[in-house]
């Protein structure tokens, strides 16, 4: 099985199984048109199979992908967005929960092509003992792009150990005038910000980390245009046992 220090230096495009080698993906391919915008809400149910999805967004578009992962199960998904038209954009905003029996790989590769492009990728996420999940986010801005600008974070809440955790932000710039940034936040109920926060509050750190976990799944869930779509993922969130 292939480990981080043996990947490509281009990209990471393979899907690790949490110990069932490298998977076979399923791929689907989906366009953005000039000048259109998207919003495209994704469930754990929309992949059942290990996936690899592919978006082309062309000059002056915007794709807004909305990714909730609840309680997944075993869940392998590859998204490349290919950003080739001046100013096209996307957004992905992503959150998972993820219990002692729940291994989920998310692996996204944004492609810049275009001056004036835009990428953001940002995930939250929590994990209880057990739980595995490995996070890698690539934004590549490839000559041509001048003015792109993009930016990838995870911010992942471990509720215990052992839990195993890989969070891995690469950014990959061939064009000199572009305003790339990335990061990984990690948090744990007794340290750093995350406590002060429950003292002050006079809450637990138990009661806090119930709190910070569903409000990660409610950010993504907020921003779901479709009504019907947002109040049934809403009561999803809140009927969890988190």
């Amino acid at each position: 099985m292939p480990k981080i220090n043996d990947l490509p230096a281009k990209t990471w495009s393979w899907t690790q199984t949490g110990g069932h080698g490298v998977a076979r993906l399923a791929t689907r391919e989906h366009q953005v048109a000039a000048g259109q915008k998207q919003q495209v809400v994704q469930t754990a149910s929309d992949f059942s199979l290990p996936t690899k999805q592919i978006w082309t967004v062309a000059a002056g578009a915007h794709l807004q992908l909305l990714q909730l992962f609840v309680r997944p199960g075993e869940r392998l998904v590859e998204t490349v967005i290919e950003l080739v038209g001046a100013g096209a954009s996307v957004d992905i905003e992503s959150a998972y929960a993820l219990g002692s029996k729940d291994f989920l790989s998310l692996n996204y590769v944004v492609r810049v092509r275009a001056p004036g492009a835009r990428a953001v990728v940002n995930t939250t996420g929590h994990m209880y003992p057990g739980a595995r999940k490995i996070w890698r986010s690539t934004l590549e801005f490839e000559p041509g792009s001048p003015g792109a600008a993009g930016n990838e974070h995870e911010q992942v809440l471990l509720l215990g150990k052992p839990a195993q955790n890989v969070s891995a932000p690469l950014v990959l710039t061939h064009e000199r005038r572009v305003d790339a940034t990335h990061g990984v936040q990690v948090l744990t109920p007794e340290t750093g910000e995350t406590a002060f926060y429950a003292r002050a509050r006079g809450w637990t750190s138990e009661r806090l980390a119930r709190e910070v976990a569903r409000a990660q799944l409610e950010r993504v869930a907020r921003m779901i245009a479709d009504e019907g779509r947002r109040a049934r993922q809403w009561d999803d969130i809140q009927g969890e046992n988190i």
